[in-house]
């Protein structure tokens, strides 16, 4: 009878270091038997852990991977730099947009937005 390994930590089941042992989050949850959720969850868990668990969002080796280098850590510090700039530029997009709709009351009764409204 094969043996299931138990693992302690997501790190445990990264072969080697490196972008090119990168593993999905569909490979890492096959892997330990969960949702693709459950491995998001639990590589914020360990990064804030202080575990440096990188990740290529696209490229020739995509998904997550423990890092060679202290460069590939402040690429992936420099890419999340990105990211969340990014994600101000939609927020304060978003809440423009909402200072345009009606109010919440208003807004029940109304089947389209206003017409001032354009995203």
């Amino acid at each position: 009878m094969e043996q299931i390994p138990i693992y302690h930590s997501i790190a445990e089941v990264f072969t080697g270091r490196g972008p090119k042992n990168a593993k999905t989050a569909r490979e890492i949850a096959a892997i330990l038997n969960c949702s693709v959720r459950d491995v998001t969850a639990m590589v914020n868990q360990e990064r804030r852990a202080g575990t440096p668990i990188c990740a290529n969002t696209g490229g020739e080796h995509p998904g997550y991977y423990l890092p060679e280098t202290r460069e590939q850590v402040l690429a992936f510090c420099a890419s999340l730099e990105r990211r969340e700039k990014e994600i101000h530029k939609t927020q304060k997009a978003l809440r423009k947009a909402l200072s345009q709709l009606p109010s919440a009351e208003e807004f029940g009764k109304r089947k389209q937005p206003p017409p001032s409204y354009r995203p």
